[in-house]
């Protein structure tokens, strides 16, 4: 790595700014990860996030679809259609919620949830492609940025977000043509030495199951400058990090294999 001037650090340094404000903040509430738009052939439903089932039991999950503050509504020639639905665990708080009787390619459905038996339906609607999705066959390349120096905005326990200079290296899982346009439907995950990884730029920063602080399909590691820092979560060095694409019902769409990836700030 090239050495990284001083004046550069030198501005990095002035701009740091240790915030004081304590965190004030709601969690995420309910929502749909997909936005809309176009969803794979074989994709059994979507991704409803809601983390005021947990914990997971019959009776919760019962109740949402039994008294309607669930829906998944079948649109075809200006009628509509209510179908049966029901929701699957994937991880805590992350739930699939799909049609009993399956989707169908190239039809129309809306999806929707409420909070409470009288409020506004909070919906998203969605038309099931005629391309399916299916796991790659071989390793999936893990696309390494160059290593830049940065202040970054961390979450801490003594505020919602706390300025460090870093080391910081953004990756890439390089999906098939297929996957790459129904990312929406795919849900990511980032192991660096064999953890999970999944840090946050807040306390209030909602980073939900399967998605990262980052763009869709990516993430940001980083080491901090100052290396005996209590927020220093990767110690300088190699790091081994992949990264796993998976769709509810398929299976693992891409993974990479465990790449070494080089962090640490050096200043001559």
């Amino acid at each position: 790595m090239k050495s990284i001037p001083i004046a550069i650090l030198s501005l990095l340094l002035l701009s740091y700014s240790p915030p004081t404000q304590a965190c004030d903040c709601a969690g995420p509430g309910r929502r749909f990860l997909q936005t809309g738009g176009e969803i794979p052939a074989n994709s059994k439903g979507l991704f409803y996030y809601c983390p005021g089932l947990e914990p997971y039991n019959k009776r919760a999950v019962k109740n949402n679809t039994a008294e309607r503050k669930l829906e998944i509504v079948h649109i075809e020639n200006g009628r509509e259609q209510r179908l049966d639905s029901e929701l699957v665990k994937i991880y805590n708080g992350l739930y699939l919620l799909r049609p009993k009787v399956g989707l169908t390619a190239g039809e129309r459905y809306r999806f929707g949830f409420r909070y409470g038996n009288n409020g506004p339906w909070h919906s998203v609607e969605v038309t099931v492609g005629k391309q399916r999705v299916w796991p790659m066959k071989k390793r999936a390349r893990l696309k390494i940025g160059p290593l830049e120096l940065d202040a970054l905005n961390l979450a801490g326990p003594t505020a919602c977000s706390e300025t460090q200079i870093a080391c910081k290296r953004a990756v890439e899982l390089v999906l098939p043509p297929a996957a790459r346009k129904y990312k929406q439907s795919l849900l990511f995950k980032t192991i660096v030495d064999g953890k999970p990884w999944n840090p946050k730029s807040s306390i209030c920063s909602d980073v939900f199951p399967g998605r990262s602080w980052q763009e869709l399909g990516t993430d940001l590691l980083f080491t901090l400058y100052d290396e005996k820092s209590w927020l220093q979560v990767l110690k300088p060095g190699f790091h081994r990090v992949r990264m796993v694409a998976s769709m509810p019902g398929i299976g693992v769409i891409a993974a990479s294999g465990n790449v070494k990836v080089w962090l640490k700030c050096r200043v001559k």
